[in-house]
């Protein structure tokens, strides 16, 4: 089996992550967002098609060192076989599974979940589920794929976290002029505390990779803002864990 991914995208970006974690980055998404910082893993590249075995290889070697595989990208549930297949792996060799996504393949996560092959989901929720803001911010509709579909496939994911018990957080990435109104992030945070999530707002930054150039001249939000609207969110959800990522330096 073959599967888009970059085994050397953390050499090749110089990313700091967690010691503990070995990230696999998959190739080809859905979303184009224009603050995306992973612009080069948007299209699924020739450069990227590999035997999964590669990548197994490689998750048996950090096995020794790490305790946990993280599969993000890119969007790794595209790429449905692959995920499971690596997923399966990984609990093979009593590694703990994690998941970034954007939530739009209920099918894929249904199947992971359903073979308990999953112990943590990171959703990215990157604008209020409304037909019109979603797509300013997600540039994700296509031909194929209209807005309506897409929201009601992340609709149905949300609706499937609500019945499975697991590790599980919420991201906003806070980017002025896309994404900063209070009322649109706490449109969020509302299914946050519905799903029994940890919310994360994520610092928006031109110090990485941006996919749309107009952007880099937009001031990131700082951090007294963002400290801020945690207060807000907790006089609303008092219960909710909230907490900031800044950007990376």
């Amino acid at each position: 089996m073959q599967a888009y991914y970059c085994l050397d995208y953390l050499e090749r970006t110089g990313r700091s992550v967690k010691k503990n974690v070995f990230h696999v980055y998959f190739g080809g998404c859905n979303f184009r967002c224009p603050y995306c910082n992973t612009p080069d893993l948007l299209d699924f590249r020739e450069e990227y098609l590999q035997d999964v075995k590669l990548l197994k290889q490689k998750i048996k070697e950090e096995s020794n060192f790490v305790e946990a595989v993280l599969f993000t990208g890119g969007e790794p549930t595209l790429q449905r076989l692959a995920l499971i297949e690596l997923a399966r792996f990984a609990k093979k060799l009593k590694l703990k599974v994690g998941l970034d996504t954007n939530g739009s393949k209920p099918l894929t996560i249904k199947s992971l979940l359903e073979k308990k092959l999953l112990d943590f989901i990171s959703l990215d929720i990157k604008a209020p589920l409304l037909e019109d803001d979603f797509e300013r911010v997600t540039k994700s509709k296509t031909f194929f794929a209209p807005t309506a579909s897409i929201l009601h496939d992340l609709n149905n994911t949300i609706s499937l976290l609500k019945k499975h018990k697991l590790e599980l957080e919420i991201r906003i990435p806070i980017v002025p002029s896309l994404m900063y109104r209070k009322e649109d992030v706490l449109s969020v945070v509302k299914i946050a505390s519905d799903v029994g999530a940890r919310l994360v707002l994520v610092q928006f930054s031109t110090k990485n990779p941006i996919l749309n150039k107009k952007l880099i001249g937009v001031k990131p939000p700082g951090e007294k803002f963002l400290k801020t609207l945690r207060d807000l969110i907790h006089k609303k959800y008092p219960s909710l864990d909230v907490y900031l990522l800044p950007a990376e330096n």
